[in-house]
């Protein structure tokens, strides 16, 4: 796919063109004697390439202007002639193809690169081609799958039906057994012997109504057994039929996921058939680029060859010319300008576009993240036979994607389909663009204190940086009160880099003590690792319109308007090491307890 590399197009005189010039060289020296005898000579050995240098036109140049000087001799204006008809119809003719042999391979490049990409776009896209390929996967697979869930429908169907006279059948059983049941609680209420009536009498009735209530039972009993084996006999009937059903379903559902994986492989591969294409136009732009620089170069060695013949063609026709006319032409010759001539003869056609306008390559529609699939292959189902939720790949939405570490979801992340970090997440490390903070681990450290105080890790904006806005701790105050929760990093003269972080606004009051009823507090150590919690909630931080950012009553750390200040660590917040107004608390903090000043201080703001 890259354009063939431009070649070395070197100017080969013709055999028939320095053989002239020997001949010439040779009759020279016969002809004119020892008088000519340097310039021949010269001439000779550039022809011949026997001389101190390789032979060159400027060499040549040299020489013509040497034989000038034996102009007035008889049969020079023929010799010069004949030089002449050499130059012009066989050397420039040379230099004229080395040219067209350039330009032919100027335009290969151009075209190659770029056809090679179009053919290999139409391949990828085209009948039989990579794209066809799949996408034929996934045409048999949708057909496939269009075929189960009419079955499914089918089947389906046939279950509910089965479902619904099970549930008549269910009630006609009830009904009738309900009859036995009642026969079966009830309690004969009529059995006593009625006055006057005489015993034969009263055993005969009670034989009359006993046989009448037997029959009744039997009977009931009858319709009870029969519905119960017509509703048993439908409940087996719909459980094979609810198997089969699910089984289909099941069955459908595996069909579905092939489908839907299968359109995936249709878009991703289309993605990648045009990533491929952009790649590959891009390489065909560097190399023709790159071929191009060289063309360039060769061609301005061809005018420069083009010149030097001009130049000693008008040499040549001073023999012609008279004495008193010689030394004027001979001076116009060296004054004239061959550049354009040389220009006009040579330039070569460069193409007017690069890079070359691409072919329109698109990823694939109707895939399955597009609404016309769900229109075409899941809301066309029928009814009782729908699609279930994708789980294809490329179905996944980012709401769902874990983004690592210095990442967020982008906007939006329920409406995005993806699974990748590009395609989900963006970068957004704590504290971007920190000068003081910018190793994973203090980056990791403080967005661990920030989850203890449960502060968000993100969205932090930053309001001053010492190298930035300058000033003094009043142009901190001017760039970070009523901001809300804020964490400020500080570098010292001592290398120890410090800070401190409080959800209580910065107010730039006059001298005033905030406690842990208005928020929390804490100092910490990002040379140590190490956060210093409160102690003595009545001293979260300090207040003042001329100071930076200041914490603690002892104070535990302060900074000047001038940028100075000192460490008293101890007193409001815990020490690492040692105690309260001792060197190996305030010097493990600090690093010293006055004798610093502050290099950088950064201080963000939740926005």
């Amino acid at each position: 796919r890259s354009a063939i590399k431009a070649k070395r197009i070197s100017v080969s005189f013709p055999n028939e063109a320095m053989s002239v010039l020997r001949c010439l060289v040779f009759f020279g020296v016969v002809a004119y004697g020892a008088a000519m005898k340097s310039s021949m000579s010269a001439l000779r050995s550039i022809v011949n390439g026997t001389g101190s240098q390789a032979p060159g036109l400027s060499q040549m140049q040299l020489a013509v202007q040497q034989l000038l000087g034996n102009a007035g001799s008889p049969g020079m204006t023929d010799f010069s002639a004949q030089l002449d008809k050499v130059i012009e119809e066989q050397m420039k003719k040379a230099v004229l193809t080395s040219k067209g042999t350039l330009q032919t391979e100027l335009d290969g490049h151009y075209s190659s690169g770029y056809d090679a990409c179009d053919a290999s776009l139409s391949t990828s896209q085209g009948t039989d081609g990579v794209l066809d390929k799949k996408t034929s996967v996934f045409t048999a697979a949708a057909a496939q799958h269009k075929t189960c869930r009419t079955q499914e429908a089918a089947d389906a169907t046939a279950k509910d039906t089965c479902d619904s006279q099970e549930s008549e059948l269910k009630t006609k059983k009830e009904a009738a057994c309900k009859v036995v049941s009642d026969y079966d609680s009830s309690t004969v209420t009529n059995c006593a012997r009625q006055g006057g009536e005489s015993y034969v009498t009263y055993t005969g009735r009670l034989v009359v109504y006993y046989q009448a209530e037997l029959e009744k039972a039997k009977k009931a009993e009858e319709l009870c057994e029969t519905a119960t084996k017509d509703y048993d006999a439908k409940v087996a009937e719909c459980t094979g039929l609810k198997s089969e059903w699910e089984k289909q379903r099941e069955a459908c559902n595996t069909q579905q996921e092939t489908m839907d994986t299968a359109s995936c492989t249709v878009l991703s591969t289309s993605a990648t058939v045009c990533e491929e294409y952009a790649a590959c136009n891009e390489k065909a732009t560097t190399s023709y680029n790159s071929d191009k620089s060289s063309v360039q170069s060769q061609e301005a060695s061809l005018k420069s060859e083009w010149i030097a013949l001009m130049h000693m063609q008008c040499l040549l026709g001073v023999f012609s010319k008279s004495d008193n006319e010689r030394a004027a032409a001979m001076k116009a010759c060296n004054d004239k300008d061959f550049q354009p001539a040389a220009d006009a003869a040579l330039s070569l056609t460069y193409p007017a576009k690069v890079p070359r306008d691409p072919k329109s390559c698109a990823s694939a529609s109707n895939t399955v993240q597009s609404a016309s699939y769900a229109e075409t292959h899941y809301d066309t189902l029928p009814s009782n036979a729908q699609a279930k939720t994708c789980i294809a790949e490329c179905c996944a939405k980012c709401d769902s994607f874990t983004c690592p570490w210095g990442y967020a979801q982008k906007d939006n992340a329920q409406n995005i389909f993806g699974a990748l970090r590009d395609e989900c997440c963006e970068e957004s490390l704590l504290l971007q663009g920190s000068h003081l903070v910018t190793d994973e681990n203090q980056i990791r450290l403080i967005s661990g204190w920030m989850q203890q105080f449960g502060w968000a890790t993100s969205g932090w904006t930053l309001c001053y940086r010492k190298s930035t806005h300058g000033g003094t701790g009043s142009t901190w105050h001017s760039q970070c009160n009523n901001k809300g929760k804020t964490i400020s990093i500080i570098k010292l003269s001592t290398g120890r880099v410090i800070g401190g972080m409080t959800s209580i606004p910065w107010k730039g009051a006059n001298s005033r003590y905030w406690s842990s009823s208005y928020g929390k507090g804490a100092l910490f150590s990002l040379t140590n690792s190490f956060l210093h919690t409160v102690k003595n909630t009545n001293y979260v931080t300090y207040d003042r319109a001329d100071y930076g950012p200041c914490f603690g009553g002892g104070h535990d750390f302060v900074i000047y308007n001038t940028w100075g200040g000192y460490c008293n660590i101890g007193h409001s917040y815990n020490c690492r090491v040692g105690s309260y107004a001792k060197s190996d608390c305030r010097n493990d903090f600090c690093g010293d307890y006055s004798s610093w000043s502050v290099q950088e201080l950064e201080t963000y703001y939740l926005n």
